[in-house]
């Protein structure tokens, strides 16, 4: 596994025009994409995108967040878990390891394509957040939900149970016209976050 951690100067840096941020709704063309957490948030994902995420509950996004065994510090689950990335993942690449907050990088050995990959380890209770998303957008087969879920079976953490907060256009029936919440904050950009 090849650790880099990006610098200011590096690829974590504002890279999109102003006008083309609001056109796609973030900077996913961006190395690095729309990276980062917001008082606690990652960005929501992007409709139409191979994106999962613990905390967008659009159902064809929505994966329950995860919780590792309440006898161990966060720092002893992030280690664990940045271990086994070095170990059993030899695409994945470490961009960026801070106190709470990991992101990395996944290649796919054929085509080219990179997931942007991030995990969160929420204060005062044994939750980790996560969000992985093919770069650029697009579709990946559902290579982004199953390795997520592979992860969390080799860590050997649980689902937490999440009720969803919909709130259904039509009724009882489920549509893409729904919204959802909470979101993350509209008004902070990602890139200039401080978990960049």
């Amino acid at each position: 596994m090849r650790v880099r951690v990006s610098n200011a100067a590096g690829n974590t840096g504002r890279c999109c025009s102003t006008w083309l941020f609001f056109l796609v709704g973030g900077c996913f063309l961006c190395p690095g994409g729309r990276a980062g957490i917001v008082d606690g948030f990652f960005a929501d994902c992007n409709s139409g995108t191979s994106c999962v995420s613990s905390q967008d509950d659009s159902p064809a996004h929505f994966q329950e967040p995860w919780e590792y065994d309440t006898s161990l510090a966060y720092s002893d689950a992030r280690d664990r878990l940045l271990s086994l990335l070095s170990r059993n993942y030899p695409s994945c690449e470490i961009t960026r390891a801070d106190d709470r907050y990991i992101r990395a990088e996944f290649r796919d050995g054929g085509g080219g394509q990179v997931d942007d990959v991030e995990f969160y380890f929420t204060p005062n209770d044994a939750t980790v957040q996560f969000r992985s998303a093919l770069r650029g957008g697009g579709r990946d087969g559902g290579r982004n939900k199953q390795r997520m879920e592979t992860l969390r079976r080799e860590m050997r953490w649980t689902k937490v149970p999440v009720l969803r907060n919909r709130r259904r256009l039509f009724g009882v029936v489920e549509s893409p016209w729904d919204s959802f919440g909470p979101s993350a904050p509209r008004n902070v950009d990602p890139l200039e976050s401080q978990y960049k």
